[in-house]
């Protein structure tokens, strides 16, 4: 009804019904079934919860040889005479070695085998008051086992690494995680998952089920991933002893170091693609299904096994400058629009909504719709849409975008929004004609914080890029190594390219260097970016070629660049070698032809200002230009034809032109900054998430709503050491129980009619054996009753006979065997009233019905959760056209509004500018009647926040 096309089935925590059992399938097919009777599309979400590739666990339960390992070393330096005791977490010893130092370095040749020194030891004794006669009381254990290597060190001086291989533990979810180089791990996972639901709705594959989501997975741990196969992958590979090599992956060691490292990650990279990205997408091609995702990308070539791929982005909301492209590449559009477009994919999407808080407006979404749209992404898939929001689920990466939202009505803003910039960059071929490397080898050889500035410089230029409105596509080495070079233009895709700009990088494989090199040689234009490849990885001896075309020094220190030295080249015309961002990007704008000029006349400059330009289906030219900032825009913009044109943008709004530039202009505008009358749609809501909690006889705190365990953390509780005993195993503490009271007052003022007040909660609020006292009337689980209040689940009881006039007082008595239980959600009390503070309490009084429209909470609706309708009198202009553009001029607005006049409503608008549609017969030409009606978020209730714009943080009401 809303418009949404489509949905993913995604397991998530906090579901109560048993993954992968029948009742799991039974609403899986329920859900296909009703889908298809829908029209909608279904799409198969692969885990539960995430990341892929475990099967909730069931992979590792079967296959514990498939769990996921991982390198722990110690490291120490000793000098000769000196025994060495070191102890290493448990697992197989991969290296036991110390390599004689020379100064402050060492040889990987010269070292002596520890191996043999190399036993088992407990690191953790236990005493136990227990025995196994009469005569024998106390007891003496060990435990936590360790690898121990014990060695006297002989003359000089040694650095020593003891290196074992250990179980990954702590993985969220699951504790231990799957090996995602092995191949044969992830067929019994696809053997798990896939083949399953093939079994249970594979008549529907291809039809209204349309493909599978993968999430969030790589090869683990993501920044140092192992296998226990890998040293023979590499060495298969590269030839080289991988276990030989591992302190260069660690240690600053010159050229070995380079090599390792690449041959590394190279081998892992390669090794992740095969064993899951070319296993699912084969299972999918296989069944007619579409493998798609988000998820960590180790390197741009493997998106070609994505049928639409993804990315992790657009978690902000308006007011923030938006993080649009960053270095860390699952994050990174342009790198995911860039693979679509070069391996020919349908589409590139964006998980997106996600962690933003239940302050979340539609104006948050469009507006990140929109400059994920500049990069080139144009599906977009809502995290999320949950069942339930009740008790604790609601922190499950909040929001939910769904009927939990107040503002969901209107949604079909922007459903309809989205497919149309959908199908508007879907039949628009970009005016790309930059190719940007990637620096993916780099950031694979350099130490972290080199890595860091790599990654970081490399989103910094793209960001500016797009700003100026310098369209590119990034090229992953390997692909570029595959294209040709004609008449000093590079070719790839079928297209022709008129410039290669090179980020910060310091090495660059070598097929990709040679076909650089032949690009120069044969009159191509290059600009680099503070470095060229210079790094010596896996026998490149063309790099070197490179200092030479470029005229600058090849050992140019990093060092140096980074504290401001900036190198100078005196190549020829078509190489440049720019000094830092700006520098590069004022080159591309002198040198690179733009059909469209734009320049602002505000004096704000570029930033924040992201355009894409191209060329429509039918020919045409067009710019979609966004303002991604909360400043009003003047801009002058110049169309392909030489016409100038000035257009002013509001915050946050985007436009799409074609030569023709015609705006939208109001008829009329209409001030919000004054008073206006107003009447809420739904009782007001006292939101009771702040209560003085005691605990014990002496502990008391102030505190928010929240399990026992988290509240104690919280206020520092003590809380009495109880212990399990484990014959000849380390005691550990146990949580047995807890008594938490918990007590708060608020005021009634002048409510004549107390007969509707209601205390609403919602299932799961309160766990363990509680009661409700309110001015000493007990109330317990079984008074209350199911009623839609503002959730179908809440449950509800009528309070209005024990509410006094003055103070009030409650009191929550909880006890509970389990660490989560508690007082966990707020309690609520629903009526009509306002709410208003009055110094430290909170006091229920009758409405003013008059206000600015500003701010609710000065209206007495902090914790208001629906719609709120407010009524001007206004003279609105009789024109000759058929509809009057009315806007509502209001700097502060962010939320989903209607305009109606009489009986009749406009759609909804949620973004700025706020310009309704109105029949021109309903306009009378004098003073009328017109009603705005404004649908909040679930922020208040759920929360119990305000969004504070200039702090740009949600803030206590």
């Amino acid at each position: 009804e809303q418009g949404v096309p489509g949905f993913l089935i995604h397991p998530r925590q906090g579901m109560e019904i048993p993954y992968m059992s029948k009742a799991f399938f039974d609403r899986v097919r329920l859900a296909v079934q009703t889908a298809k009777e829908l029209d909608m599309e279904v799409w198969l979400y692969d885990e539960y919860p995430y990341p892929s590739g475990i099967c909730g666990g069931e992979v590792i339960l079967d296959h514990p040889e498939y769990l996921c390992k991982r390198l722990k070393r110690t490291v120490s330096i000793a000098e000769g005479g000196t025994e060495v005791k070191l102890s290493a977490p448990w697992g197989r010893v991969v290296l036991a070695r110390a390599y004689r130092m020379n100064g402050d370095s060492f040889s990987l040749d010269d070292y002596i085998d520890l191996q043999e020194y190399v036993g088992t030891g407990y690191a953790q004794e236990i005493f136990q008051y227990r025995g196994l006669t009469q005569y024998n009381k106390k007891r003496f254990f060990t435990g936590d086992a360790r690898k121990v290597l014990n060695w006297t060190a002989p003359e000089g001086t040694w650095k020593i690494y003891l290196v074992t291989e250990v179980v990954m533990n702590h993985f969220k979810y699951f504790e231990n995680y799957i090996d995602t180089l092995n191949p044969d791990a992830i067929k019994y996972f696809i053997e798990l998952t896939h083949e399953r639901y093939k079994r249970e709705i594979g008549e529907e594959f291809g039809h209204t089920v349309k493909g599978v989501f993968s999430d969030e997975i790589t090869a683990f741990p993501d920044s140092e991933p192992w296998s226990p196969l890998l040293p023979e992958l590499v060495l298969k590979k590269y030839g080289l002893d991988l276990v030989h090599h591992l302190p260069a992956l660690w240690e600053d060691m010159g050229e070995a170091s380079l090599k390792a490292r690449y041959a590394y990650w190279s081998t892992a990279t390669d090794s992740f693609i095969d064993a899951y990205d070319k296993q699912i997408y084969e299972w999918c091609e296989q069944n007619n299904l579409m493998y798609i995702g988000e998820k960590p990308i180790m390197r741009s070539k493997q998106l070609k096994y994505f049928h639409i791929p993804g990315i992790d982005s657009g978690h902000q909301k308006v007011g923030a400058v938006p993080n649009m492209i960053v270095g860390k590449n699952r994050a990174n559009g342009k790198m995911v629009s860039s693979a679509t477009h070069f391996y020919d994919k349908p589409a590139a999407l964006c998980e997106v909504g996600h962690s933003i808080g239940w302050g979340m407006t539609i104006q948050d979404l469009k507006w990140i719709f929109d400059w994920l749209a500049v990069i080139g992404i144009d599906w977009y898939i809502i995290h999320g849409f949950f069942f339930t929001t009740d008790g604790l689920k609601k922190h499950d990466a909040p929001p939910s975008a769904f009927y939990q939202m107040p503002w969901w009505k209107d949604v079909t803003c922007l459903t309809k929004y989205a497919s149309d910039m959908s199908r508007f960059l879907q039949n628009t071929k970009r005016d790309a004609r930059i190719l940007m490397l990637d620096p993916v080898t780099s950031t694979w050889t350099s130490d972290r914080d080199t890595k860091f500035f790599l990654r970081n410089a490399f989103g910094e230029l793209q960001t500016q890029m797009m700003h100026h409105g310098l369209d590119y596509y990034v090229i992953d080495p390997e692909l570029f190594a595959e294209g040709t070079v004609t008449n000093g233009h590079f070719n790839i895709h079928n297209e022709e390219y008129d410039m290669l700009v090179l980020p910060p990088m310091t090495n660059l494989e070598e097929t990709a260097t040679n076909k650089l090199i032949e690009y120069i040689e044969n009159g191509g234009r290059v600009c680099a970016l503070s470095s060229i490849p210079h790094q010596h990885i896996i026998d490149n001896s063309a790099v070197g070629r490179l200092a030479e075309l470029f005229d600058i020094d090849a050992s140019y220190e990093w060092s140096l660049y980074r504290s401001g030295e900036k190198q100078t080249s005196k190549a020829s015309a078509n190489l440049y070698f720019a000094a830092d961002t700006k520098d590069l990007v004022n080159h591309l704008n002198s040198h690179v032809n733009k059909k469209w000029i734009i320049n602002p006349l505000d004096g704000l400059g570029m930033n924040q200002l992201p355009s894409m330009t191209g060329t429509g289906k039918a020919g045409e030219d067009v710019l979609f230009i966004v303002n991604s900032s909360s400043y009003k825009r003047t801009l002058e913009i110049t169309n392909p034809k030489g016409i100038t044109h000035t257009i002013e943008l509001e915050a946050f709004a985007s436009e799409i032109f074609t030569a023709d530039i015609i705006q939208t202009k109001a008829d009329v505008v209409i001030n919000l900054d004054r008073e206006l009358y107003f009447n809420a749609g739904k009782p007001n809501a006292l939101r009771l998430g702040y209560w003085n909690t005691s605990f014990g006889d002496n502990e008391s705190a102030y505190l928010e709503t929240a399990p026992f365990i988290d509240q104690m953390e919280t206020a520092k509780f003590s809380y009495p050491v109880t212990q399990k005993n484990y014959f000849g195993c380390p005691k550990e503490l146990a949580f047995t129980g807890a008594r938490m009271n918990y007590e708060t007052d608020f005021l009634c003022r002048d409510i004549a009619d107390k007969s509707t007040f209601l205390m609403v909660m919602e299932p799961s609020t309160l766990l363990g054996d509680w009661t409700i006292d309110i001015n000493g009337h007990i109330l317990k689980e079984e008074d209350f009753v199911t009623r839609d209040v503002y959730l179908p689940t809440n449950l509800t009881v009528n309070i209005g006979s024990y509410i006094n006039d003055g103070i009030n007082h409650i009191e929550v008595t909880v006890t509970s065997e389990l660490s989560y239980g508690g007082l966990r959600n707020p309690l609520y009390i629903f009526g009509d009233f306002a709410v208003k503070k009055e110094k430290e309490t909170w006091c229920l009084c009758p409405y003013d019905n008059k206000g600015s429209m500003e701010s609710l909470k000065e209206l007495g609706l902090p914790f208001y959760y629906g719609d709120v309708t407010f009524s001007l009198n206004e003279a609105l202009p009789v024109t000759d056209k058929e509809y009057v553009n009315i806007e509502l001029d209001a700097e502060w607005l962010t939320d989903s509004v209607r305009l109606i006049i009489g009986d009749y409503e406009t759609a909804p608008q949620a973004w700025k500018p706020y310009i309704f549609k109105v029949p021109t017969s309903l306009i009378t030409g004098s003073e009328q009647n017109i009603k705005l009606q404004l649908r909040n978020t679930a922020l208040g209730l759920f929360e119990g926040e305000e969004f504070d714009r200039a702090k740009h943080a949600y803030v206590k009401l």
